[in-house]
C-alpha cells in the first residue's frame, strides 16, 4: 500500500501568487503531475497541514479539486495557517475524521496500520499545541488498538535544529512524548510537516519524518543558525510511504524534477557505472 504525504502546499486563490512572488498552486500541480506520470499510484493522500496560504474558500476549493483528480481518499490535517471551518467545508467527507472539542482528528485503518491524526492548530498563532484533551484521546486510542500505529500532525513534536521553525513548533511536545511512551503500542512512525524540509529524527522511540513542502523550502542557512529566515523555491517535493503487509514503513522522497534521463551505459564499460 502506498501513502502519499503532501505538506504545506500554501495554495492561494487561483490567479494570485503567494507573497506576490510564488505560484504555489502551479507548484502543487507540478508535484501531482509528477506522481501521476511516474508512479507508483498512491492509495491514499495525507496532507499534514498548512493547506492554504490565505484563508479563503476559493483557495481551499482549488486544493480540494486538485487532489480529487488523484481519485483516492484525501486526509487533510489542520496547520497553523488553516481555518477549520473552511477546511471542513472544502473536505466534508474525510474517512476516519473525529470531531472533538472543535478540533479535527483522524482515526482510521490504513492497510495494515492504524493512522491517528492530531490537530495542533491554535488560531492566530504560528506555534502549535496538542492539549490535554487530545492527549487523553490519544492514550485511549493507543490502548484500544492492536495494530501498528502511524501518528500524524502538522507541527513536529520536538525541536529539530532550525531555530526559526523550532521557535514556532509544538509547545507541549514533551507531554505528547510521555503520552505515547506510556502506551503499550507498536508506533511505526510520526509523520509531520511545518518544517518545509525533509528531516529524519526520533520521537518516543520511533522515526519522526517531516515532509518537504510543495510550495517553498527552508534553506540550509536556517539550519542551526539564529535569526536567519531564507526561503527558497527548490523543486516541489513530497514523501511516498510504502506500507508492507506487516506494517513496516519505507519512505521515499519524491521530487518533481526536472530529472534528465542519463545516457545508456556503454557495453565496453566506459559509460555509466553500475550500482
Amino acid at each position: 500500500m502506498w501513502l502519499l504525504q503532501i505538506s504545506d502546499p500554501h495554495v492561494t486563490v487561483p490567479g494570485r501568487l503567494l507573497w506576490d512572488v510564488l505560484d504555489a498552486n502551479a507548484r502543487l500541480l507540478r508535484l501531482l503531475a509528477h506522481v501521476g506520470r511516474h508512479g507508483p499510484r498512491p492509495d491514499l493522500v495525507l496532507v499534514t497541514g498548512d493547506l492554504v496560504g490565505e484563508e479563503d474558500p476559493a483557495a481551499y476549493a482549488f486544493l480540494a479539486g486538485a487532489l480529487a483528480d488523484l481519485g483516492v481518499p484525501v486526509l487533510p490535517l489542520a496547520g497553523n495557517h488553516d481555518d477549520r471551518t473552511l477546511l471542513t467545508a472544502a473536505f466534508p467527507d474525510v474517512p476516519g475524521r473525529v470531531h472533538r472539542d472543535g478540533r479535527l482528528l483522524l482515526d482510521l485503518p490504513v492497510g495494515p496500520v492504524r493512522l491517528l491524526g492530531l490537530d495542533t492548530l491554535m488560531p492566530g498563532r504560528l506555534d502549535g499545541e496538542v492539549g490535554e484533551d487530545q492527549r487523553r484521546w490519544l492514550a485511549e486510542r493507543l490502548a484500544a488498538t492492536a495494530e501498528p500505529v502511524l501518528l500524524a500532525l502538522h507541527h513536529p513534536p520536538r525541536a529539530l535544529g532550525l531555530p526559526h521553525m523550532d521557535r514556532i513548533g509544538l509547545v507541549d511536545g514533551a507531554a505528547l512524548e510521555e503520552t505515547v511512551a506510556a502506551a503499550d503500542t507498536r508506533l511505526r512512525a510520526v509523520l509531520a510537516g511545518h518544517l518545509h524540509r525533509f528531516a529524519v529524527a526520533r520521537f518516543a522511540g520511533a522515526p519522526l519524518l517531516t515532509a518537504p513542502s510543495t510550495a517553498f523550502t527552508c534553506a540550509e542557512e536556517m539550519l542551526d543558525r539564529e535569526g536567519v529566515r531564507r526561503f527558497v523555491a527548490e523543486p516541489p517535493a513530497a514523501l511516498l510511504h510504502r506500507l508492507a503487509a506487516d506494517g513496516t514503513l519505507t519512505t521515499f522522497p519524491v521530487v518533481a524534477g526536472p530529472h534528465p534521463t542519463l545516457p545508456p551505459r556503454r557495453r565496453d564499460g566506459e559509460g555509466m557505472g553500475g550500482g
